[in-house]
């Protein structure tokens, strides 16, 4: 075999290695994004569910996602026999955990606002953000959210927390200067150290919030200065 045949075969060969490393670093892309994290699996809303939805239809848009034990409502749905002789009460978007406080048996009409029951062990926290910071309002109750900080006097940007969970937004909207800065109010099940920061952040600083999914690649986030950004 001559020397370009055999290059040609090395090629190929560096070429099939590194498509397996890519499928392999895809792969487990889930287990880095929440890594260190005890996670557990619960139902989320994949398409949209209207209000007297039955377990059938249900079924057909939910799908099973591992999530941050802390991040789990109380009352999350862990079986479909929970559901049986039950209706949605209101309708449910892409994105909430299934909550069993969703369901009723027909008739009895809804009980439950757009609010989810907060996970044991953590602790309520409200905020006020306008519609930028709240990814245009499109931020809702049993999201995941990271939560974002920029202090103008050191001119510093960093990441509060990943992986919050939000348990209300008001629809209550306040209006100050325009729709760009309405105001809505957002409460978070929190532990007190990351209330802390929030609190903080919301107090010193101006707080962006992100939406998070089991995919979302959280890096090796760092401190964000101007010479970071101008070069």
């Amino acid at each position: 075999m001559n020397k370009r045949a055999i290059a040609a075969v090395a090629a190929v060969a560096l070429t099939a290695a590194g498509i397996v490393s890519v499928i392999g670093y895809v792969h487990g892309a889930d287990e880095r994004a929440f890594a260190g994290t005890e996670l557990s699996q619960t139902w989320q809303v994949k398409s949209s569910i209207p209000a007297g939805a039955g377990v059938d239809e249900v079924k057909q848009n939910v799908e099973q996602v591992n999530l941050p034990v802390a991040a789990v409502a109380a009352g999350a749905v862990t079986s479909f026999n929970q559901l049986e002789g039950l209706a949605t009460t209101v309708s449910l978007e892409p994105g909430e955990q299934l909550l069993l406080s969703r369901f009723a048996k027909p008739g009895e009409g809804a009980k439950v606002t757009n609010s989810s029951s907060i996970p044991e062990g953590m602790q309520e926290l409200t905020i006020a953000l306008t519609a930028p910071r709240l990814l245009g309002q499109h931020i809702k109750a049993g999201d995941v959210v990271g939560v974002f900080a920029s202090y103008e006097d050191v001119k510093q940007t960093n990441v509060v927390e990943n992986h919050v969970f939000v348990l209300r937004v008001d629809k209550s909207v306040v209006q100050d200067g325009g729709d760009q800065q309405a105001t809505r109010m957002v409460t978070f099940a929190v532990n007190t150290i990351t209330a802390e920061k929030i609190v903080h952040a919301s107090e010193f600083g101006h707080i962006w919030l992100t939406k998070q999914n089991p995919k979302t690649d959280l890096g090796n986030p760092v401190r964000i200065e101007v010479k970071d950004v101008v070069r």
